[in-house]
């Protein structure tokens, strides 16, 4: 991470020299690392299994990460082995973004027994760096997986499943094709089903110096952003599927509608307790009703507020954008700031000692927690699909300037 302490720089450039993506300006502290996109992408840390900070919690550098049958050729950092895992290398070949996917448990090996997410089955599925000049880094994967093991159920030649395509000044471009994914068997947005999460395909990056929101009073995002194509290629789960693994759903289920949605959100902590909540927006969906403001938990107890870039509400973080509709380029800009003020004060009741849960009243984690009382953790970007869906969307601009107090 960019150093946080000292004076910010005076910003001025060399007009002859290109931009410096991670420099300070006057009072203010660029948080991004490697905004060109230019560095690679690693695992992600959610599949580390010891850290420089905390083990439990997660925090600081991934040091090893969990067993990987073969070489992940798109992280730079370090070479796969059965016997240790990843071993980073070294902060001169360090990779700031990560890539995170949904979980898929249900897969078993040659004798039929369960495998539980690794890797093989997950980021480095047939992954290949197609390209990687001065000029653009090309990353493409292939599923041939269930062709190995179900040869009579999915044909043999390979199915293209994701692509991450950088011109390596700042503009990156992610396809994810959710039906050609290894294992697509979720049919609901509920906890019920977390082992088997739905289709997701995350651009993550993790503070790995957890940020001090009590340095700041100011947090300046912007994105620039473009869904090219949001193409459904069956109506499963909400009609048949002639995947292998999709079953036809009894009409009593409780399942969820087909969409395709493109959301990036900020998760924060509290120094006074170990929970968090995530907020962001809700860029583009194939369900335009979750273009909207909500807020809710998820499958993991955790609370999320997300927006649209066109809302109303979105005054009270001087949210700027327009609702995004494929072929349509849209840059959104907000405070992140006043955003965590707004979900603290309006929507965690940061101000009531107790709350109402399952009809009795209990304590209320963020009484009287502030901004202040917050570091942030994590952000990520990208698909989170349910059903199957051909999509891609570029971003390009991306910027969180901190504005030191």
């Amino acid at each position: 991470m960019t150093s946080l302490a000292g004076c910010a720089s005076s910003g001025k450039e060399n007009e002859k020299d290109p931009p410096d993506w991670s420099q300070s300006g006057d009072g203010w502290i660029q948080l991004f690392e490697d905004r060109k996109f230019d560095r690679g992408f690693g695992a992600g840390w959610i599949y580390g299994t010891s850290f420089t900070g905390d083990n439990a919690l997660k925090k600081g550098v991934p040091l090893t990460y969990r067993d990987i049958g073969q070489d992940i050729y798109i992280q730079p950092v370090g070479k796969a082995t059965k016997e240790d895992g990843v071993t980073s290398s070294g902060a001169e070949n360090d990779t700031f973004w990560e890539l995170e996917e949904g979980a898929k448990k249900n897969i078993v090996d040659e004798l039929g027994s369960p495998v539980d997410e690794l890797h093989d089955f997950r980021l480095c599925v047939k992954s290949e760096v197609k390209e990687n000049s001065s000029a653009k880094m090309l990353i493409e994967q292939y599923n041939d997986y269930l062709h190995d093991h179900y040869p009579s159920l999915y044909e043999s030649n390979p199915k293209f499943v994701k692509s991450l395509e950088s011109d390596k000044q700042g503009k990156l471009t992610v396809r994810y094709n959710s039906y050609n994914d290894i294992s697509n068997s979720a049919y609901a947005y509920s906890g019920d089903f977390a082992n088997n999460t739905w289709p997701h395909l995350y651009v993550h990056q993790n503070f790995r110096q957890e940020i001090d929101m009590a340095q700041f009073d100011k947090l300046e995002y912007k994105v620039t952003m473009k869904v090219s194509e949001a193409k459904q290629i069956n109506g499963w789960p909400n009609g048949e599927s002639d995947r292998y693994d999709q079953p036809a759903l009894p009409s009593d289920a409780a399942k969820s509608n087909s969409e395709a949605s493109l959301q990036g959100t900020f998760f924060f902590r509290s120094k006074k307790s170990s929970g968090g909540f995530f907020v962001g927006m809700n860029y583009f969906s194939t369900t335009p009703s979750n273009q909207t403001e909500i807020f809710n938990m998820d499958q993991h107890g955790q609370a999320f507020y997300r927006i649209g870039p066109a809302e109303e509400q979105g005054s009270y973080f001087d949210l700027e954008g327009e609702k995004m509709e494929i072929g349509k380029e849209v840059t959104v800009k907000y405070d992140l700031y006043k955003m965590v003020n707004y979900v603290l004060i309006r929507k965690l009741q940061n101000k009531s000692e107790t709350i109402q849960v399952g009809g009795q009243s209990v304590a209320n984690p963020w009484y009287n927690v502030s901004v202040d009382d917050l570091t942030l953790s994590f952000y990520q970007v990208g698909w989170e699909n349910m059903g199957n869906w051909d999509c891609t969307f570029s971003m390009s601009d991306l910027s969180l300037k901190a504005y030191t107090k």
